[in-house]
């Protein structure tokens, strides 16, 4: 059919489709976590109960990454740009970003969670517990691969950061709880928590 009637067969794409879908939403990624953990329950008096736990982990990521060129090479190869330096035809973006060959990135980091948990029974029905642990927040896949955007006029790059280390917290919490038995479950408690974060992400434009 095509070769009777072409003239039914139109490419309706705007290089902006192009780009969002061979580009700007293409990610080549994956993270690796190799963990292993370690718990213990101890009975210290038929009031006191302690549980103590560690995980260690080990997180590799590894991307692959278009390695766009650069505003002047793209002009010189006969194709416009726009104002982010960015090619405005379709064969102009395939020049930009898939006529080098993609780039292999990796990051890696080492963790180690501790984890302290005690309960102390005060009476038959009610209990103390105090804990502390802590925890880890790993950046969006956004923030970790992408494409680059570098604009040559005001001399900046728009980048994904594949060194971006997780945000990390300290949790600490403590807690009062009555239980009202097997008959009735159910309980009434009260509780205080305390979270210190630190290396926590901020976006700058």
């Amino acid at each position: 059919m095509f070769k009777s009637s072409p003239q039914l067969f139109v490419n309706t794409a705007t290089p902006d489709n192009w780009y969002t879908s061979n580009v700007g939403s293409r990610r080549n990624f994956r993270q690796t976590v190799t963990a292993g953990f370690l718990q213990a329950d101890v009975s210290l008096t038929r009031k006191l109960t302690v549980r103590g736990g560690v995980r260690v982990e080990n997180t590799l990521n590894e991307f692959t990454e278009f390695d766009p060129r650069f505003r002047s090479e793209i002009v010189a190869a006969g194709f416009p740009v726009n104002a982010a330096g960015r090619a405005t035809t379709v064969p102009g973006l395939m020049y930009q970003f898939l006529s080098n060959p993609r780039v292999v990135r990796e990051s890696e980091y080492y963790n180690v969670f501790p984890s302290l948990v005690a309960k102390y029974k005060i009476l038959p029905n009610l209990e103390f517990q105090i804990g502390a642990n802590k925890a880890i927040s790993r950046p969006p896949v956004d923030n970790l691969t992408g494409s680059f955007n570098i604009l040559e006029d005001i001399q900046r790059v728009d980048a994904p950061n594949a060194d971006l280390k997780p945000e990390y917290s300290k949790n600490y919490q403590t807690r009062l709880a009555y239980y009202f038995g097997v008959r009735a479950p159910g309980q009434l408690s009260v509780g205080l928590s305390q979270n210190e974060l630190s290396n926590l992400r901020e976006t700058f434009d």
